[in-house]
């Protein structure tokens, strides 16, 4: 079950910049914040700017 699970986020994590947002859960506060930043900001129309370095350095970081 776990190898399967692990196959599966390995797969999901090959295909992040498909995604509009990316929320990286290493802190739930800052994972909450930031996803309660992304739908503030959605339901102004707007779109919530991400560092795609600093996530694309997490991936590369998860994928090791």
């Amino acid at each position: 079950m776990i190898i399967e699970r692990m196959n599966k986020f390995t797969q999901e994590l090959s295909h992040w910049n498909e995604y509009n947002y990316v929320v990286v859960n290493d802190d739930l506060n800052v994972c909450y914040e930031k996803i309660s930043d992304i739908i503030k900001s959605e339901k102004k129309g707007l779109s919530f700017k991400q560092n795609l370095e600093e996530i694309k350095k997490k991936i590369k970081e998860l994928i090791k």
